[in-house]
């Protein structure tokens, strides 16, 4: 600020020459153009300033496991400013971050607290997260904390996996057929977490002309992947009534009574 008004002194000199009337009046406008440019940096930084202060900008947690299930940690703020507070809103940069306070109206000089879990499942790596507080002093203004550390990868052999079926995990239970007009496979991912061999059967659709399954491999090992594999032949459909049909998996477990569905669904 201060150069670019020696600057312009400088020009003033330059263009006026040593007409001392003509100079004094030129800096006079000079200083006034100064001054009025100097209260507006100085108010631009005075409104910048945030009221809201957390008592760290950057909240490490470590090092954590991915089957770690939810890490959950606060961190105090308080209001420096002479007005009260109104945090209106909070979110953050992740669906694995959620946050809240149990105080919204924070006076000035008192201090609270945010609180925040992390769920590290499906989030191995860096961690780079963002928790945004949105809030109304005498301006509008949004603080932001940080989140830092590092996640482990899971050990978990059937942590990609979401349903369990008995000791036979799926990452899904549902099939879906776009029509029957054309030759269609589906296929489900499976892990057998158990410590015996699995062959898999469904005998229901013996009932149901067109569909067809069978596991690859045909018998799967312990403590290994598969694919469950469904066939729609519209050639051999026959059963138009149905659209949404459930069916139980054999072979999962001992007990022949124990019932675990997939569902079969004819999308139009």
């Amino acid at each position: 600020m201060n150069k670019l008004f020696l600057s312009l002194c400088a020009t003033v000199v330059a263009m006026v020459g040593y007409n001392e009337s003509l100079m004094s009046n030129c800096f006079k406008y000079l200083i006034i153009i100064h001054s009025i440019a100097f209260l507006a940096i100085e108010w631009t930084n005075a409104q910048s300033i945030s009221s809201l202060k957390f008592k760290t900008e950057s909240y490490d947690l470590g090092v954590i496991s991915e089957d770690t299930n939810l890490v959950n940690g606060r961190v105090s703020f308080t209001n420096i400013g002479t007005e009260n507070i109104d945090i209106h809103h909070i979110y953050t940069s992740c669906s694995c971050v959620e946050a809240y306070v149990l105080d919204s109206v924070i006076p000035p000089g008192i201090s609270s607290e945010l609180f925040f879990s992390f769920k590290p499942k499906n989030f191995p790596g860096q961690i780079d997260k963002q928790i945004f507080v949105d809030f109304n002093d005498n301006t509008k203004h949004h603080q932001v904390l940080y989140l830092t550390g590092n996640v482990t990868p899971s050990t978990n052999p059937t942590h990609n996996y979401r349903y369990s079926l008995g000791d036979l995990w799926v990452k899904q239970k549902q099939v879906i057929f776009r029509g029957v007009e054309t030759m269609q496979v589906e296929k489900i991912k499976c892990y057998n977490n158990s410590n015996i061999s699995m062959q898999l059967s469904m005998t229901e659709l013996d009932t149901i002309k067109g569909i067809s399954f069978h596991s690859d491999p045909a018998i799967i090992a312990p403590h290994s992947s598969a694919q469950l594999i469904f066939k729609l032949n519209p050639s051999e459909w026959t059963h138009t009534n149905e659209r949404i049909m459930n069916f139980s998996l054999q072979g999962i477990d001992s007990d022949s009574t124990i019932n675990h569905k997939i569902r079969i669904k004819i999308q139009e």
